[in-house]
């Protein structure tokens, strides 16, 4: 079972012109493992692909049904391709970076979460998100003869890095290929990504990808800026409150000293 596009692969095949003779005079170290990156979005995988590139030879898996709005698929999908091709340039890794390419489908993720639309973000709603994107990567990672698979899920505060390293360890177990068990938010991974993402300019989203967890975000947002507009009313009225005693105070006159 194939899980991305092969015709787009070919398109999207990171291999920059000014690296093309290096590469192919390089040989292939024999005992450098192949490793599966799964990648969420361009500024979730800048770190951890920091953190694996010397040590794996390293492709990438965009698979990502979870993103239900296609022009956001669309979006994160590009800045990612360009990240990896910007990376290449300026960074001394020793290979190029490929990027396999799902066919986009966010009918997967609706099946998959079916009944959990009004749970929140963060609940067994997205922990059935994870092992859906992690056992297609560990699908995909045995039937194209990987040694390792992961995700960059983990950089995320927002994401239980428990969960992931348990579901990642059960798709190891049922599918025989080895799970790269990284929390890439250590040492400082997410501030890292943040970093990186700055110096390239990624498009970072304010939200996971689904349509639930913009539901969450947007109500969010709307209980802070509700939230900061009382604040602004109380100060404003506080101080109207301070400029009539001031302005009382001036009016009235002084008392006669005898």
């Amino acid at each position: 079972m194939s899980f991305w596009n092969k015709e787009q692969t070919k398109t999207e095949n990171i291999n920059q012109e000014q690296h093309q003779n290096q590469e192919q005079d390089k040989e292939q170290k024999p005992d450098k493992p192949k490793l599966l990156l799964h990648a969420c979005c361009g500024p979730c995988s800048t770190y951890p692909l920091e953190v694996v590139a010397e040590d794996y030879h390293v492709k990438v898996l965009f698979y990502n049904p979870n993103i239900t709005d296609v022009r956001e698929y669309n979006r994160r999908r590009k800045y990612l391709v360009e990240f990896l091709k910007e990376r290449v340039r300026t960074y001394p890794w020793d290979e190029k970076i490929e990027m396999f390419n799902e066919v986009y489908d966010p009918q997967k993720f609706y099946e998959a979460v079916a009944g959990m639309e009004d749970l929140p973000e963060g609940s067994e709603r997205c922990k059935k998100c994870f092992y859906q994107r992690l056992e297609a990567t560990a699908i995909a990672a045995k039937e194209y003869g990987f040694d390792y698979f992961t995700t960059t899920l983990s950089v995320s505060p927002h994401k239980k890095s428990e969960w992931i390293s348990e579901i990642g360890k059960a798709m190891e177990e049922k599918y025989g290929v080895k799970y790269l068990d990284e929390n890439f938010k250590k040492n400082n991974g997410y501030g890292r990504s943040r970093e990186i993402s700055i110096e390239y300019r990624l498009y970072r989203q304010d939200y996971c990808g689904c349509e639930f967890s913009k539901r969450d975000m947007d109500k969010k947002r709307a209980e802070q800026e509700a939230a900061e507009a009382e604040e602004k009313a109380k100060l404003a009225e506080e101080n109207r409150i301070k400029d009539d005693d001031i302005n009382k105070t001036e009016q009235e006159p002084e008392a006669m000293v005898e």
